[in-house]
């Protein structure tokens, strides 16, 4: 069953199918950090087609995204406002297998490993 969410980034509007989700091990947003109070996020990644859906991740703090592989490397920072719906094209990307790793100031870190 295919669900679209709809959420703007920058000026697009962009659909989110929910097709391969990418489990991930860490910590989020990042425990006994002097913003406690936050509640405990639920971070879901997932891959559809060429592209890699990041949503949930705001806590409070700007969010580093970065995705390894061989031939191809990614890094940005999203403000917290940007966090919930980030959407990363990997249409340049070549076939093969990529690290990811999400982290923020709070100490948050959270892990995963995907193939394209």
């Amino acid at each position: 069953m295919i669900t679209p969410v709809f959420s703007v980034i920058g000026t697009k509007v962009i659909a989110r199918p929910m097709d391969d989700n990418i489990p991930t091990k860490g910590e989020w947003p990042g425990g006994d950090s002097v913003n406690s109070f936050l509640p405990s996020h639920s971070v879901v990644v997932t891959l559809s087609g060429n592209a890699l859906y990041i949503s949930g991740a705001a806590c409070g703090s700007p969010v580093a995204v970065s995705i390894n592989g061989i031939g191809f490397i990614y890094h940005d920072f999203f403000a917290d406002s940007d966090a919930n719906n980030i959407m990363i094209d990997l249409s340049s990307a070549p076939l093969g297998v990529y690290s990811l790793h999400i982290t923020n100031l709070l100490g948050g870190y959270l892990d995963g490993s995907f193939n394209l």
